[in-house]
């Protein structure tokens, strides 16, 4: 579980103003929690924070009940994954890739034990990614190289993943299977969070929700509350649109704003 209370953080976007402002939330084990917000809100800048690789200038921040500032690079890495949206492609074998979640338990000269090799290969399985094992990362589709990347995560054994955008660049199929995957993993335990932009994709998956306007929450909640709050056309200006289907499965999309 992640806490946050009351936490500023950020680059100033106008003057007198945080990217992020007295923040508060509770990230859940065993929920995934989607982080949406238009463009410029603080989505990524909160995540980082969470991460410490931005300072938060006021407020705490709790990894598994222990305070960030209390712990090493190397502490929080043990705790808490994190997967950018970009990353460069290396030349080198998936199971070289997914070692990497590893390193937070090396000392140098890094030599990786049965132990971790087992853990590997237990990652990629669970990531449904098996099958890549032997093949380069550069020859891999946009899916199968992010699931290498939430193999990777969670070969890192930690509680709690991040990610920043998961499933951009992919194509529909490979989004429903990367949020299918994501649901599983928080499912088995972990706390899973992830910001996203399609707001079909995010209230479909979701177990809760956070909403980000200007540096602020302007709501959380599950998807149902955050849908029924009807704040979607202001913050974002589209309808967002609720429907399901003959077997009680609700969807949600979005259309252009409705004007009377």
């Amino acid at each position: 579980m992640i806490e946050i209370n009351n936490v500023t953080a950020g680059y100033e976007d106008s003057p007198g103003r945080a990217a992020l402002a007295g923040l508060s939330a509770v990230f859940p084990d065993r929920k995934l929690t989607v982080i949406i917000g238009p463009n410029g809100s603080g989505k990524s800048t909160l995540l980082r924070t969470i991460m410490r690789f931005l300072p938060a200038a006021a407020g705490t921040i709790r990894h598994n009940g222990v305070d960030l500032e209390e712990m090493n690079e190397r502490e929080i890495a043990r705790k808490t994954a994190y997967l950018p949206q970009n990353r460069p492609i290396p030349q080198i074998r998936v199971r070289e890739m997914v070692l990497h979640g590893r390193f937070p338990y090396l000392s140098f000269p890094r030599q990786y034990s049965r132990h971790d090799r087992e853990i590997v290969l237990q990652a990629l399985k669970d990531a449904d990614a098996s099958e890549l094992e032997k093949q380069y990362m550069h020859e891999l589709s946009g899916g199968q190289r992010q699931k290498v990347y939430i193999a990777m995560a969670l070969a890192q054994q930690t509680d709690n993943i991040l990610m920043d955008e998961p499933t951009t660049y992919l194509d529909i199929r490979h989004q429903y299977e990367t949020m299918r995957l994501l649901k599983r993993i928080a499912k088995e335990g972990r706390c899973t969070v992830a910001v996203l932009h399609d707001l079909g994709m995010a209230f479909g998956f979701a177990d809760q929700m956070i909403v980000l306007e200007r540096g602020t929450i302007r709501l959380q909640g599950t998807p149902e509350e955050v849908y029924s709050a009807a704040i979607i056309p202001e913050v974002f200006g589209v309808d967002l649109v609720k429907t399901g289907d003959e077997s009680g499965k609700t969807f949600y999309y979005t259309r252009e704003l409705q004007h009377e």
